[in-house]
């Protein structure tokens, strides 16, 4: 077992405020010497799934989604079959269980992102909850961060950082230093000892990001 760099909470073109190409994903990771890449689209696992078909020997990927809940955000990670927006977070919980997948709640306390999930429906759903985003490098405030990682080790929840990209050059914003993991239940293990590379993104990919997304919705409603 070896020692890798693995990207987590990745965005690709599938997502609506996204338009890195799967190649775009494939060739940075290769540049970046990423072995292993957690992709989680918005209420698609479609991009991973394609991903993964495409993806060359030596990069590793994990097919997530972070689906929309009628409280906020959950993920699921390790999916096989695309779970449907617009459900309570008890039932998109037990969707992902369905499926052996792993429970991941995102950006828990962003102050300015109203897609996260309630607090409310957090306190709720805490107890089946596997791992929390202690780190996000979108979030703009470090106390978003530190209250996330308080909630980790008070609940004893296993720690996660991710980049939340929705650039190319974001994904490697933050990474995983992890043993290398060829199961859910190995990746559990190993995240656990895991080193976290994190750094802050630039507050200007918000508005990338927006742009995109206003952008995107135009070319839908067109088409």
């Amino acid at each position: 077992m070896s020692i890798i760099k693995c990207a987590f909470h990745i965005h690709t073109e599938f997502s609506l405020d996204c338009r890195t190409s799967l190649r775009e994903v494939i060739e940075f990771c290769i540049h970046k010497n990423i072995s292993s890449i957690i992709i989680t689209d918005h209420n698609t696992i479609k991009g991973a799934i394609e991903l993964k078909k495409v993806a060359p020997e030596g990069l590793q990927i994990i097919v997530g989604e972070e689906i929309n809940t009628t409280e906020g955000e959950v993920m699921g990670l390790f999916l096989d079959k695309e779970i449907c927006s617009g459900m309570s977070p008890e039932k998109t919980i037990e969707q992902i269980r369905c499926q052996n997948g792993i429970v991941c709640i995102p950006h828990p306390y962003d102050s300015f992102r109203k897609e996260r999930l309630r607090e409310n429906a957090l306190n709720r759903i805490i107890d089946s909850v596997d791992i929390l985003e202690v780190f996000n490098s979108r979030n703009l405030y470090a106390k978003d961060n530190e209250r996330a990682l308080k909630l980790a080790e008070k609940e004893k929840k296993i720690k996660i950082s991710g980049s939340d990209a929705h650039t190319r050059d974001e994904i490697d914003s933050t990474v995983l230093k992890i043993q290398s993991f060829n199961s859910k239940e190995e990746f559990l293990l190993n995240l656990s000892l895991a080193e976290h590379i994190t750094k802050k993104s630039s507050p200007f990919v918000h508005i990338i990001t927006k742009g995109i997304k206003i952008s995107n919705k135009f070319i839908k409603t067109k088409g």
